[in-house]
């Protein structure tokens, strides 16, 4: 049997909470190319056997995250968004998005459907990101029902 490309994705298990591996809260994170039917994921997930499994895959400018133990899905799960988290930001899935972001809003200034007015400077990957991580900006969304998975959300 010859293996195509819908066979082959990336998997990472990554442990949460956790500043050495084989500590933390290990959760499986599968980056999907496209859509995959539940039975598959949650045979998938009983697969790899860890507390969670989080499936994350592109739905226009933004990510797509599901959630499943090897059990069943679950609508929550505040470690295993931290470790899908992680894979995105140091895999630079992130930064591509943030580069089409930034391609387009050229394009759109460049079209003239876009105007900015003032100094034009460009910016560094920091000042983009200045904002993230103050208290103010970072709002809590839902709880778990076991009272430790908190989904927050970033105001601009």
């Amino acid at each position: 049997m010859k293996l195509g490309s819908d066979h082959l994705f990336p998997v990472y298990q990554v442990d949460a909470f956790a500043d050495k591996p084989f500590t933390g809260n290990s959760a499986a994170v599968v980056f999907l190319m496209g859509p995959r039917p539940d039975t598959w994921l949650q045979d998938f997930a009983m697969e790899m056997n860890l507390a969670e499994t989080a499936y994350f895959m592109r739905k226009g400018n933004d990510f797509q995250l599901r959630w499943f133990t090897p059990a069943r899905e679950v609508p929550l799960c505040g470690h295993a968004t931290l470790a899908a988290a992680h894979v995105i930001w140091e895999t630079e899935l992130l930064m591509e998005k943030m580069k089409e972001q930034v391609e387009d809003m050229k394009r759109k200034m460049e079209q003239g459907s876009m105007q900015v007015q003032g100094e034009v400077q460009e910016l560094e990957l920091l000042d983009l990101l200045d904002g993230l991580f103050r208290s103010d900006a970072i709002e809590e969304v839902a709880t778990g029902a076991n009272g430790a998975d908190v989904l927050h959300t970033v105001h601009d």
